[in-house]
Protein backbone atom coordinates (compact mmCIF):
# COMPACT_ATOMS: atom_id res chain seq x y z
CA UNK A 1 0.00 0.00 0.00
CA UNK A 2 1.57 3.34 -1.03
CA UNK A 3 0.07 4.92 2.10
CA UNK A 4 2.07 2.53 4.28
CA UNK A 5 5.32 3.35 2.49
CA UNK A 6 4.61 7.08 2.82
CA UNK A 7 3.77 6.72 6.53
CA UNK A 8 6.97 4.76 7.27
CA UNK A 9 9.05 7.32 5.36
CA UNK A 10 7.58 10.21 7.39
CA UNK A 11 8.17 8.35 10.66
CA UNK A 12 11.80 7.63 9.76
CA UNK A 13 12.39 11.26 8.82
CA UNK A 14 11.24 12.34 12.29
CA UNK A 15 13.22 9.63 14.06
CA UNK A 16 16.49 10.86 12.51
CA UNK A 17 16.42 13.93 14.76
CA UNK A 18 15.74 12.03 18.01
CA UNK A 19 18.69 11.89 20.43
CA UNK A 20 16.89 10.83 23.61
CA UNK A 21 13.62 9.15 24.50
CA UNK A 22 11.40 8.01 27.36
CA UNK A 23 8.86 5.26 26.76
CA UNK A 24 6.45 3.70 29.25
CA UNK A 25 4.42 0.74 28.01
CA UNK A 26 2.24 -2.18 29.06
CA UNK A 27 1.74 -5.51 27.28
CA UNK A 28 -1.21 -7.82 27.94
CA UNK A 29 -2.01 -11.25 26.57
CA UNK A 30 -2.94 -14.87 27.23
CA UNK A 31 -0.75 -17.95 26.97
CA UNK A 32 -2.09 -21.34 25.80
CA UNK A 33 -4.04 -22.87 28.68
CA UNK A 34 -5.57 -19.55 29.68
CA UNK A 35 -2.69 -18.03 31.67
CA UNK A 36 -3.01 -14.24 31.54
CA UNK A 37 0.11 -12.07 31.60
CA UNK A 38 0.87 -8.38 31.92
CA UNK A 39 4.26 -6.73 31.43
CA UNK A 40 4.73 -3.12 32.52
CA UNK A 41 7.99 -1.40 31.65
CA UNK A 42 9.89 1.75 30.83
CA UNK A 43 12.88 2.60 28.64
CA UNK A 44 15.03 5.71 29.03
CA UNK A 45 17.63 6.42 26.35
CA UNK A 46 20.28 9.15 26.12
CA UNK A 47 21.86 9.16 22.68
CA UNK A 48 23.39 5.87 21.66
CA UNK A 49 25.35 5.40 24.87
CA UNK A 50 23.18 5.35 28.02
CA UNK A 51 20.09 3.21 28.69
CA UNK A 52 17.86 2.41 31.63
CA UNK A 53 15.37 -0.43 31.09
CA UNK A 54 12.93 -1.68 33.72
CA UNK A 55 10.00 -4.10 33.53
CA UNK A 56 7.76 -6.17 35.78
CA UNK A 57 5.83 -9.21 34.53
CA UNK A 58 2.77 -10.64 36.30
CA UNK A 59 1.16 -13.99 35.51
CA UNK A 60 -2.47 -14.60 36.58
CA UNK A 61 -2.01 -11.87 39.22
CA UNK A 62 0.04 -14.36 41.28
CA UNK A 63 3.59 -14.89 40.02
CA UNK A 64 5.84 -11.92 39.26
CA UNK A 65 9.29 -11.39 37.79
CA UNK A 66 11.37 -8.22 37.49
CA UNK A 67 14.20 -7.07 35.24
CA UNK A 68 16.20 -3.87 35.41
CA UNK A 69 19.23 -2.90 33.35
CA UNK A 70 21.55 0.08 33.12
CA UNK A 71 23.90 0.22 30.12
CA UNK A 72 26.76 2.65 29.48
CA UNK A 73 30.01 2.51 27.43
CA UNK A 74 31.55 0.83 30.51
CA UNK A 75 29.20 -2.15 30.35
CA UNK A 76 25.78 -3.30 31.54
CA UNK A 77 24.48 -3.83 35.07
CA UNK A 78 21.38 -6.00 35.52
CA UNK A 79 19.04 -6.95 38.35
CA UNK A 80 16.66 -9.87 37.94
CA UNK A 81 14.12 -11.25 40.40
CA UNK A 82 11.78 -14.21 40.05
CA UNK A 83 10.27 -16.95 42.26
CA UNK A 84 12.73 -19.60 41.04
CA UNK A 85 16.08 -17.84 41.62
CA UNK A 86 15.21 -14.92 43.87
CA UNK A 87 17.16 -11.71 43.29
CA UNK A 88 20.27 -11.88 41.09
CA UNK A 89 22.74 -9.18 40.04
CA UNK A 90 24.76 -9.47 36.82
CA UNK A 91 27.42 -7.48 34.98
CA UNK A 92 28.53 -7.66 31.34
CA UNK A 93 31.74 -6.12 30.01
CA UNK A 94 31.67 -3.95 26.84
CA UNK A 95 33.41 -6.75 24.93
CA UNK A 96 30.61 -9.17 25.83
CA UNK A 97 27.96 -6.65 24.75
CA UNK A 98 29.70 -6.27 21.40
CA UNK A 99 29.76 -10.06 20.90
CA UNK A 100 26.07 -10.25 21.82
CA UNK A 101 25.19 -7.55 19.29
CA UNK A 102 27.09 -9.39 16.53
CA UNK A 103 25.26 -12.60 17.38
CA UNK A 104 21.89 -10.80 17.15
CA UNK A 105 22.83 -9.42 13.74
CA UNK A 106 23.73 -12.89 12.47
CA UNK A 107 20.48 -14.39 13.77
CA UNK A 108 18.40 -11.54 12.31
CA UNK A 109 19.93 -11.83 8.83
CA UNK A 110 20.09 -9.08 6.23
CA UNK A 111 16.42 -8.08 6.59
CA UNK A 112 16.28 -8.41 10.37
CA UNK A 113 15.68 -5.56 12.80
CA UNK A 114 18.11 -5.07 15.69
CA UNK A 115 16.42 -2.94 18.35
CA UNK A 116 19.41 -2.38 20.64
CA UNK A 117 18.73 1.37 20.72
CA UNK A 118 15.06 2.36 21.16
CA UNK A 119 15.97 5.99 20.39
CA UNK A 120 16.55 4.93 16.77
CA UNK A 121 12.94 3.71 16.43
CA UNK A 122 10.84 5.54 19.06
CA UNK A 123 7.83 6.10 16.79
CA UNK A 124 7.66 2.45 15.73
CA UNK A 125 8.67 2.73 12.06
CA UNK A 126 10.75 -0.47 12.13
CA UNK A 127 7.89 -2.42 13.74
CA UNK A 128 5.40 -1.11 11.17
CA UNK A 129 7.76 -1.95 8.31
CA UNK A 130 8.26 -5.46 9.68
CA UNK A 131 4.52 -6.05 10.17
CA UNK A 132 3.88 -4.94 6.58
CA UNK A 133 5.91 -7.94 5.42
CA UNK A 134 3.61 -10.30 7.35
CA UNK A 135 0.25 -8.53 6.98
CA UNK A 136 -1.54 -6.80 4.10
CA UNK A 137 -1.77 -3.43 5.84
CA UNK A 138 -3.99 -0.48 4.95
CA UNK A 139 -4.51 2.96 6.50
CA UNK A 140 -7.73 4.70 7.53
CA UNK A 141 -8.50 7.75 9.68
CA UNK A 142 -10.49 7.52 12.91
CA UNK A 143 -11.39 9.83 15.82
CA UNK A 144 -11.02 8.17 19.25
CA UNK A 145 -11.99 10.05 22.41
CA UNK A 146 -11.83 13.31 20.48
CA UNK A 147 -8.31 12.70 19.12
CA UNK A 148 -7.27 12.00 15.54
CA UNK A 149 -5.59 8.67 14.83
CA UNK A 150 -4.45 6.72 11.80
CA UNK A 151 -5.61 3.11 12.06
CA UNK A 152 -3.28 0.66 10.32
CA UNK A 153 -4.72 -2.83 10.05
CA UNK A 154 -4.73 -5.91 7.86
CA UNK A 155 -4.90 -9.69 7.65
CA UNK A 156 -2.00 -12.11 7.25
CA UNK A 157 -0.59 -12.30 3.73
CA UNK A 158 -0.34 -16.10 3.96
CA UNK A 159 -2.50 -18.76 5.59
CA UNK A 160 -1.73 -19.07 9.30
CA UNK A 161 -1.26 -22.71 10.43
CA UNK A 162 -3.16 -24.00 13.43
CA UNK A 163 -1.00 -24.04 16.58
CA UNK A 164 0.34 -27.33 17.84
CA UNK A 165 -0.49 -28.40 21.38
CA UNK A 166 1.05 -25.95 23.85
CA UNK A 167 2.34 -23.56 21.17
CA UNK A 168 1.47 -19.87 21.24
CA UNK A 169 -0.95 -19.28 18.33
CA UNK A 170 0.20 -17.11 15.45
CA UNK A 171 -1.91 -13.99 14.74
CA UNK A 172 -3.98 -13.81 11.56
CA UNK A 173 -4.63 -10.05 11.76
CA UNK A 174 -3.20 -6.93 13.39
CA UNK A 175 -4.30 -3.36 14.18
CA UNK A 176 -2.16 -0.36 15.14
CA UNK A 177 -3.21 3.08 16.38
CA UNK A 178 -0.91 5.86 15.17
CA UNK A 179 -1.53 9.26 16.75
CA UNK A 180 -1.29 12.48 14.79
CA UNK A 181 0.46 14.80 14.20
CA UNK A 182 3.68 13.16 15.49
CA UNK A 183 2.91 9.75 13.88
CA UNK A 184 3.79 7.69 16.96
CA UNK A 185 2.45 4.13 17.27
CA UNK A 186 0.50 4.14 20.56
CA UNK A 187 -1.08 0.70 20.43
CA UNK A 188 -0.58 -2.59 18.61
CA UNK A 189 -3.08 -5.46 18.90
CA UNK A 190 -2.75 -8.93 17.40
CA UNK A 191 -5.79 -11.17 16.76
CA UNK A 192 -6.52 -14.80 15.98
CA UNK A 193 -9.98 -15.74 14.64
CA UNK A 194 -11.29 -12.38 15.87
CA UNK A 195 -10.08 -12.91 19.45
CA UNK A 196 -7.39 -10.70 20.94
CA UNK A 197 -4.06 -12.49 21.46
CA UNK A 198 -1.83 -9.67 22.67
CA UNK A 199 -1.90 -5.91 23.01
CA UNK A 200 0.96 -3.43 23.51
CA UNK A 201 0.08 0.08 24.69
CA UNK A 202 2.43 3.05 24.90
CA UNK A 203 1.33 4.90 28.02
CA UNK A 204 3.90 7.69 27.75
CA UNK A 205 6.28 8.86 25.03
CA UNK A 206 8.68 11.78 25.28
CA UNK A 207 11.26 12.56 22.60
Amino acid sequence: DPQIRELVAKMKATEKDVTSALLEMVTRGTYPGGVHFKIEGSVRVLGGTHFHIENRATFDDELTSEHEEVRTPEGAWMREKDPAFGEVYLYMKPEQLAELKKAKEVLAGEEGVIDDNPAEDPLGSAMLESLDQQFDLHVEKRVIDGRDFLVVKGRAREAVPAPESGDYPAPDSVELLVRTPDLAVMQMTQFRDGAELMQVQIKRLEL
